[in-house]
């Protein structure tokens, strides 16, 4: 688990993707603690170390066997819940399956804002109606029918969609799929988004 804290009024909780706590997650936390958040991103793999990009079977292969979403909500809900008195605003981003559980979480919980990376599996959860703006970003080469997706997603209130140039994974500075100019664009207009 990573615990950053500056004493702020506004957290952060930053949901991993199937491979861990690693590198790139390690990054995103730092950025947001320098950009003057307070950061808690619990490990929810509940093992030392993250998966390799190279494992990425096992890595989903576990995520399917040992955690799914249902445990993933749960930890989650716990930390806001033991800390929702702590702080004015409570802000949510995820990765990939973390994008997912952010998105499912979104109608559960009064977040400020949720943040969702390339939540490739928002699509089996389409009757979420999310009580706080959300920015989900999207790759144009998603292994699915995105537009499809788009389509839905669009007529959700408090919706805003970016699609950007890329794989999956194209914010992942450590990745194959890393795509700087996409990964530079999400980031600004990430911040922009929380500063509303």
């Amino acid at each position: 688990m990573i615990n950053l804290f500056r004493n702020s009024d506004k957290l952060i909780i930053i949901v991993h993707e199937i491979y861990g706590v690693n590198s790139h997650i390690f990054g995103v936390c730092n950025e947001f603690f320098n950009h003057e958040f307070d950061v808690i991103c619990p490990n929810i793999l509940e093992r030392k170390d993250s998966f390799g990009y190279f494992e990425e079977k096992e890595a989903y292969e576990n995520f399917i066997k040992n955690i799914g979403f249902i445990k993933m909500v749960e930890i989650i809900k716990t930390i806001f819940n033991e800390n929702s008195f702590k702080y004015k605003k409570i802000f949510l981003l995820g990765f990939s399956v973390g994008a997912t559980a952010a998105w499912i979480l979104s109608s559960m919980l009064d977040f400020e804002k949720v943040i969702c990376y390339y939540g490739s599996r928002i699509r089996d959860y389409l009757d979420i109606k999310p009580k706080c703006e959300i920015l989900a970003f999207f790759s144009d080469k998603e292994q699915f029918d995105l537009y499809n997706l788009i389509e839905k997603m669009e007529s959700i209130n408090n919706v805003k969609l970016c699609i950007l140039t890329g794989e999956h994974g194209f914010a992942d500075p450590f990745s194959k799929q890393y795509n700087r100019n996409s990964a530079e664009t999400s980031k600004s207009i990430l911040f922009d988004f929380l500063s509303q």
